[in-house]
């Protein structure tokens, strides 16, 4: 009987969450709101594969790296948060520092897009989301430097849910 009970159980609404992705690497807290929607605040390391380890024509310094905040939604359109299929857009920015030619330079970044992905449950208190999409990234320098384009984007979400 106590096993039927917590199979039955609702779904956590709270969730510390480690988030790794393409560009970014880092911790945060999802907060179930309603049956469709969770919200999303975390804290990462921005390190972009994407961006060559050399200047590069569009801009873009070589050993870019630094902080954002990331702040996203998650839309379960099933009503099933926090397990199912999601659609999620995301804002993040941040500071980062990168070398344009031989000088190092601290500027800001950021990055906008969205996802889509499915979460799973498969024990009480394990939650794991996985998703892909697109994102736009760029960046602002002093000295006129900037950079910004398209990217992939690809999230890989664990975290202990209570």
């Amino acid at each position: 009987m106590v096993l039927l009970s917590v199979l039955l159980a609702a779904s956590p609404n709270n969730i510390v969450v480690a988030d790794v992705g393409l560009h970014v690497v880092g911790v945060g807290y999802q907060r179930t709101v309603t049956a469709q929607l969770a919200v999303q605040l975390t804290a990462s390391l921005y390190v972009p594969w994407t961006h060559s380890a050399t200047y590069v024509a569009d801009g873009t310094p070589e050993d870019l790296a630094g902080v954002v905040g990331r702040l996203r939604l998650f839309v379960y359109p099933a009503a099933h948060a926090p397990t199912g299929f999601w659609l999620s857009p995301f804002f993040q920015g941040g500071l980062a520092n990168g070398t344009f030619l031989g000088e190092k330079l601290q500027g800001t970044v950021y990055a906008g897009g969205a996802s889509a992905g499915w979460a799973w449950l498969p024990w009480r208190h394990v939650h794991l989301a996985v998703g892909a999409g697109l994102q736009y990234a760029a960046g602002s320098f002093p000295k006129g430097q900037s950079f910004g384009r398209f990217h992939p984007q690809v999230d890989l979400n664990a975290g202990f849910a209570f």
